[in-house]
């Protein structure tokens, strides 16, 4: 799993990310929230293994509450999915939209 970009030599199958978006959300009060728009991409050597890996990562992810030390991610919904063929490898890059505290 590698940010942006996989190391030049990296192996089959492997994922990046990366955002796309964040949109700070702001009421009469102040802010409140951010919402940040991320892409998850995995590339793999064979069409139904690149599959079986985007499946499990939407899993893991979707309707999740994420907590790290110093941000917070929820309600992370797919809201969209591009297949391509790209130097001999299936690509599956799914777009996710969350909220961020």
């Amino acid at each position: 799993i590698y940010p942006l970009v996989a190391d030049h030599d990296t192996k089959f199958p492997f994922i990046t990310y990366s955002r796309d978006n964040i949109t700070s959300l702001s009421c009469k009060d102040g802010y409140y929230e951010d919402q940040i728009n991320f892409t998850v991409t995995v590339v793999s050597a064979d069409y139904l293994g690149s599959l079986d890996i985007a499946n499990r990562i939407r899993e893991i992810l979707e309707k999740r509450v994420i907590k790290s030390d110093f941000l917070t991610l929820d309600n992370v919904t797919l809201s969209g999915i591009d297949e391509s063929f790209i130097d001999n490898a299936y690509v599956q890059s799914m777009s996710f939209v969350c909220k961020a505290h």
